[in-house]
């Protein structure tokens, strides 16, 4: 049987060794300008979106070309401009996403390309924006029925990125840093 006292300490040391790597991150990351990190943030959306088209597919829709991929690298560089016009940035993308499912591409995960657009808008103020748009692409796809009109144009809009369930950390993460930021 363990004592409690060793316990305590090993978690006040855990806890010790923690706050000493978020200090030693927050010293490496604070001489980072913003315009670098949003660049930063940039490459990682554009990335993770070409990998997301690269590995997606989908029967019957068409092979992503070159089309696919720029649009999927548009939606990178609009993060450049989250800071200036986050709601801007938020628009664009949601855009670039549709014209992307539109063209009958394979569905790709619309948390992989929005999510850092959806949390800046949020960030900035636009938290009603930031939840209607996620509405947009979770909440029909479980209240539309299997044939007809709706689900043929949803299934058109929207690929097979309805069933997903990330968007709830996306919309929590809206919602804290809104709460937070009052």
């Amino acid at each position: 049987m363990r004592n409690p006292d060793s316990q305590t300490r090993r978690r006040d040391s855990v806890r010790r060794a923690n706050r000493a790597i978020v200090a030693s991150w927050r010293e490496h990351l604070v001489p980072l300008r913003p315009h670098a990190i949003d660049a930063g943030l940039a490459v990682v959306v554009a990335v993770a979106v070409t990998i997301a088209i690269s590995v997606t597919y989908e029967r019957g829709a068409q092979p992503p070309d070159a089309l696919a991929y720029a649009l999927g690298v548009t939606i990178g560089a609009l993060v450049l401009a989250r800071r200036r016009w986050p709601l801007g940035v938020l628009v664009a993308s949601v855009v670039t996403l549709q014209v992307y499912y539109f063209a009958n591409y394979p569905g790709i995960q619309p948390a992989v390309a929005l999510a850092v657009a959806l949390y800046t808008a949020a960030a900035a103020g636009y938290l009603r924006w930031s939840l209607v748009i996620a509405a947009w692409y979770w909440v029909p796809r479980y209240y539309s029925r299997p044939s007809g009109f709706w689900d043929r144009w949803y299934r058109r809009s929207m690929g097979s990125c309805g069933t997903e369930r990330s968007w709830w950390p996306c919309c929590y993460s809206a919602t804290r840093c809104a709460a937070t930021a009052r």
